[in-house]
């Protein structure tokens, strides 16, 4: 049971590690402030999709909370939608919302804020079982 404390600790602190990170490249994006690596829209939203997926899988607790818990449904419902954003983008096609680099990455800084509200409020009502 230590070691499974200790797991979710670090991995909680990497979900906000990496949080921080995806606001600092959010950040420098809407500001307009060069980051070498991340030079195009597109480079920034791959970035983020990536530091995303990863904050997610960290995040999830299936062993505590379950596939079955509705904030985890609503969560895996989002990332479809962010999935199929990222598949949009990939794929160089235009849907009638999003049509530049950066409607794509204020879609997916408002879902992945929509599902960072969802984590903290599966939280705040199941607390920590850990």
């Amino acid at each position: 049971m230590i070691a499974t404390n200790q797991l979710n600790r670090v991995g909680s602190m990497a979900v906000t590690a990496l949080g921080v990170c995806a606001g600092a490249i959010l950040f420098a994006y809407y500001a307009n402030v060069s980051i070498p690596a991340l030079e195009s829209g597109r480079t920034v939203f791959f970035a983020l999709t990536l530091i995303g997926l990863t904050m997610c899988a960290l995040g999830m607790h299936l062993p505590t909370y379950g596939w079955l818990n509705p904030f985890n449904v609503a969560g895996v419902v989002l990332g479809v939608l962010l999935l199929a954003l990222t598949g949009v983008v990939l794929l160089g096609l235009e849907i009638p919302v999003i049509t530049t680099y950066r409607a794509a990455i204020n879609t997916l800084a408002a879902l992945v804020a929509v599902k960072i509200v969802l984590a903290v409020a599966r939280g705040r009502t199941y607390g920590t079982r850990v």
